[in-house]
């Protein structure tokens, strides 16, 4: 199957789009000159909060955080052997060199972390370090891999070894290997005299890192920005790119910004049928599985078609819309348990496809589908939604009866505790049409001249 990237490179926003033969596969929203995940930066420690975090100025307008009480997380501490137990080695106004982890979000900033990688297309490298990981997907070869890494790390350096590097050629694997541990000393050398808070490794950003893991030779890029094509060209990891330079804007000459704005849908149809409504919020992500228009007679075999429909749309919609950590399904209730198993055994397959790792539970005895997906960048809705100053977050807004309840509170606490006896009430038109029935009796008792002015916005 042919791919297609598609790079907007015009304005503030540079959008990605990953095609199958015409259809979204992903999207990527990323915001000029922002932080990458994976950025490497000398930052200055602002405050600690013991057994807590420590809260570090990165160059960021709000401060980033690192857990203490990660067990990852050994740099931090040295063993004192006096008092026999790791004490924190840094304090307040020290400098430290740290990786950016996770993306900033309106209530807290960016995630970092003192363990420090370096990724390329075939391996991970971990400084202080002896761990050697290889990539679950890789079948064959695993031991030839270990021995490899064995033999070119470094002491105090370890690894993983990704899927890319499965069928690749030794020698290209172990150059790789040689050149990430010398970036990395450069790096740690460099961290010695630069003064923080500043970012001293760039990590490719998330559109750079799909088509290094996407893409194939026959595949092809399409982009708006000259400057933007060089600075790929210069990478040098993909070659067949082409500068789009037609009237159309680039996004609606493949058809993408219709198949952006269905994102922002929360229910989604179903072939068969059926629907799904995703809802996010803060803590979570929540599907629901619905069998809406399917009527087909077999009620057992209608049920797990739908549920497998939805399996397939959801893991799509969880790409497509980045969702990250925990996501709750909740599907149509099976009796049969062979068919939950299948079910099950479909989440599973269609997240091993997935960039991200994802972690797939069974189904527990409320008909609940539960995963976690790792966090990267924000979802696209936190990424590019404001909060509503109307129903603050919540998708509701109060009926007018209850607006219009409080209106009139607030008329007789006026009245009750001011001079003013004349008041202006501007309102919904629905709003003023209920406040007329009831406003009567608070103008005869407070001798009060009550005005009503619908708005009809």
């Amino acid at each position: 199957m042919k791919k297609t990237v598609v790079i907007d490179s015009i304005f503030e926003y540079e959008r990605t789009a990953l095609l199958e033969d015409g259809e979204l596969k992903e999207i990527i929203f990323e915001e000029k000159g922002s932080f990458n995940i994976g950025d490497i930066v000398v930052g200055k420690i602002k405050k600690i909060l013991p057994n807590k975090f420590i809260f570090i100025d990165i160059g960021d307008e709000k401060s980033a955080f690192l857990c203490i009480t990660d067990k990852k997380e050994k740099n931090l501490f040295k063993f004192d052997e006096y008092k026999k137990k790791n004490i924190l080695k840094f304090k307040e106004g020290d400098e430290i060199l740290v990786q950016i982890q996770k993306y900033g979000t309106d209530l807290k900033g960016i995630g970092v972390t003192s363990k420090i990688s370096l990724t390329g297309k075939y391996a991970v490298i971990l400084l202080n370090d002896n761990h050697i990981g290889i990539s679950k997907k890789i079948e064959s070869n695993r031991e030839e891999l270990k021995k490899i890494a064995e033999e070119i790390l470094p002491e105090n350096y370890g690894i993983i070894l990704r899927t890319n590097c499965q069928n690749i050629e030794i020698e290209t694997l172990k150059k790789e290997i040689i050149d990430l541990v010398y970036k990395s000393k450069e790096i740690i050398e460099k961290s010695n005299y630069i003064k923080a808070p500043k970012i001293i490794y760039k990590e490719k950003k998330e559109s750079e890192k799909l088509i290094v893991d996407l893409l194939n030779f026959d595949d092809e890029i399409f982009i708006n920005n000259i400057e933007r094509k060089e600075e790929i060209e210069k990478l040098k990891i993909f070659e067949n790119i082409k500068l789009y330079d037609d009237k159309l804007p680039i996004f609606e000459a493949f058809c993408i910004e219709t198949q952006i704005e269905k994102l922002f849908n929360n229910k989604i149809w179903l072939k068969s049928g059926g629907f799904i409504v995703i809802d996010e919020i803060e803590a979570m992500t929540i599907i629901d599985v619905n069998t809406g228009k399917n009527i087909e007679k077999n009620f057992e075999k209608m049920i797990l078609k739908t549920n497998l429909e939805a399996i397939k749309e959801i893991a799509k919609q969880i790409n497509l819309r980045n969702l990250n950590g925990m996501i709750m399904i909740d599907l149509i209730d099976m009796e049969n348990k062979e068919d939950r198993e299948k079910v099950f055994e479909e989440m599973k397959k269609y997240s091993k496809k997935d960039r991200q790792p994802i972690t797939v539970y069974p189904i527990n005895e409320l008909g609940i589908l539960s995963l976690t997906r790792k966090k990267g960048r924000n979802s696209i809705s936190k990424m590019i939604m404001n909060t509503c100053n109307i129903c603050n977050g919540t998708g509701k807004i109060k009926n007018e009866n209850y607006i219009c309840n409080t209106i009139k509170n607030k008329v007789i606490s006026i009245l009750s505790n001011t001079i003013y006896n004349k008041i202006t009430i501007n309102c919904h038109i629905k709003v003023s049409n209920n406040l007329n029935k009831n406003i009567e009796f608070i103008k005869q008792k407070y001798n009060a001249c009550i005005e009503i002015h619908p708005i009809n916005t």
